[in-house]
């Protein structure tokens, strides 16, 4: 998904490579903060299976719904 989603910006809005990258970069910072955020929580829970079980909801669902969205458009 990270390496089709700047040839998709790139091809769809025209934008040189360096900006297409650029639009990556709210989600690197996203999964590197909530990453340490997790690792804090479960060093001071000592729980990790709810913060997988939430982590894996997180992560399905935005890329089932962009699969759906994507798919539907076409």
């Amino acid at each position: 998904m990270m390496m089709l989603s700047p040839i998709c910006f790139e091809i769809s809005a025209n934008a040189y490579v360096t900006v297409a990258r650029a639009h990556l970069m709210p989600s690197v910072v996203g999964d590197a903060v909530g990453g340490l955020l997790t690792g804090l929580a479960i060093c001071r829970t000592r729980c990790y299976k709810p913060m997988a079980i939430i982590g894996f909801d997180h992560s399905v669902r935005p890329r089932a719904s962009t699969l759906a969205r994507t798919h539907g458009l076409s």
